[in-house]
């Protein structure tokens, strides 16, 4: 209780010219949520959200908005619900522009900034400003135009464009080719002849929260998964469905709603298809998990890792500490908190059990009574 009343004293004091800000990133599913509610009460702080799911309105299961939803009885969250499904002008540029001006008015104001959510670019991006033109959204016209050609002609263009940047791509990776080339006929100048340094007029404290064993971090997506589709993932992409231009909007390709209507557009629906169904969607969200973890791993981004499985009680005092701590490296090597907790990703007993892994459903075993019944009902709802 003395930590926090001192704390909130603190939060109140002007930081100079220079706030500070507390970023929480981690892969889906994990808690991130929960423990950024709980710090914003305690600092006290506000929410803004930098998940590019939650920011679009009629998409509440799929983004798990609904415990947002319900703290803004408590505390303020900001950049959910504020675009309609339909929406394709949004980009990591207009994230950015409204995450600098909402750190500005939150620090103003004696609080404390706290950046929550899994969409590592836009962290990225918000903390290591890329070119204006590089958040424009790249048409599927022209990406589609770029997959006629090949990807041979493609990254031989990008090549000539801009040697450096190039080879940094894999291949096949359209999306991230046609957004470099694009750049440069906008601007006139190659993606790594932009500097990317730090925004210097505010100061980051970056934690990235995690299970202590990549499997467990795989068994909770599998299990959250099977939870969306218990609590209305299928009536809730119906309905978005219904709304018209929504298939060619941004929205529809995101994980978890482009499986569910490639699921729709099945002829038949029975057991099988729908296992099918379940097993893709989490597959591609254990593999975007990957890449978050990946993303936040590389040596420029000076994340602390944290255990989400720590007593509560101490991690929320270690992450006050590590707030107002004055040096970050020393904090981190004090608490093992960057290399030797990455090993947690890259051991060979890891690896091993990684590489066996199996998928155990919960809710929606075809083994057990209990799911044979839960399948029947999702089957049930296809007819609705």
């Amino acid at each position: 209780m003395r930590v926090a009343t001192r704390l909130k004293r603190r939060c109140f004091q002007k930081f100079g010219n220079k706030p500070k800000v507390l970023v929480l990133g981690g892969p889906t599913g994990v808690g991130k949520g929960a423990l950024s509610l709980h710090l914003a009460k305690q600092f006290p702080g506000e929410l803004i959200s930098t998940d590019s799911v939650k920011i679009y309105k009629q998409c509440d299961i799929l983004s798990n908005k609904l415990p947002y939803i319900e703290a803004q009885k408590h505390v303020p969250v900001h950049l959910i619900n504020i675009l309609e499904p339909t929406d394709i002008e949004w980009n990591v540029h207009k994230f950015a522009e409204h995450v600098y001006q909402l750190i500005r008015d939150i620090s103003s104001r004696g609080k404390v900034p706290i950046l929550t959510g899994g969409t590592m670019f836009y962290i990225d991006y918000l903390l290591k400003p890329l070119p204006e033109g590089y958040g424009n959204r790249v048409e599927e016209d022209t990406i589609d135009h770029y997959k006629s050609l090949g990807w041979d002609y493609c990254y031989k263009k990008l090549l000539q464009i801009d040697p450096e940047y190039a080879p940094q791509i894999e291949q096949n990776d359209f999306v991230r080719a046609v957004k470099a080339i694009q750049v440069y006929e906008t601007t006139g100048k190659k993606l790594t002849s932009y500097k990317r340094n730090d925004v210097n007029w505010f100061e980051a404290r970056k934690i990235f929260l995690t299970k202590d064993q990549k499997i467990n971090v795989y068994r909770n997506i599998d299990l959250r998964c099977e939870k969306m589709l218990l609590t209305g993932l299928i009536p809730e992409v119906k309905r978005l469905l219904k709304i018209t231009g929504f298939e060619n909007s941004t929205l529809s390709k995101v994980i978890g709603i482009r499986e569910t209507i490639q699921f729709l557009k099945e002829s038949t629906f029975d057991k099988n298809t729908f296992l099918q169904y379940l097993d893709v969607f989490q597959s591609n969200t254990r593999t975007y998990a990957s890449s978050q973890i990946k993303w936040c791993r590389r040596k420029d981004q000076n994340y602390w890792f944290v255990d989400a499985n720590t007593d509560q009680d101490v991690l929320h005092s270690q992450i006050i500490e590590y707030y107002d701590c004055k040096d970050v490296y020393a904090f981190q090597k004090q608490h093992s908190a960057h290399e030797n907790d990455l090993k947690m990703f890259l051991d060979a007993e890891s690896y091993e059990q990684m590489r066996r892994y199996i998928p155990q459903l919960e809710y929606f075993n075809p083994k057990t009574e209990i799911g044979l019944k839960n399948i029947e009902s999702i089957l049930q709802q296809l007819d609705e």
